[in-house]
């Protein structure tokens, strides 16, 4: 598995499409792109950070599989 071709094809694709509509495209696909705003996609987004959060809080989490709900 190669963790850079991963978060670089994101990237690609963030830039492509913009965060937000990439955001609601990957939440909720086809009819997320249609409504960048619902409820489900602003808490998943709102989310992100927190994960984050918890990823750079233990250097373990960034090479195990750890999942955060």
């Amino acid at each position: 598995r190669d963790l850079h071709a991963d978060v670089a094809s994101r990237w690609d694709c963030q830039n492509y499409y913009g965060y937000d509509r990439w955001f609601a495209g990957q939440r909720n696909g086809a009819s997320g792109l249609s409504n960048l705003n619902t409820e489900y996609i602003r808490r998943y987004k709102e989310a992100i950070p927190w994960i984050q959060g918890r990823i750079v809080s233990n250097s373990r989490y960034r090479t195990d599989n750890t999942k955060f709900w």
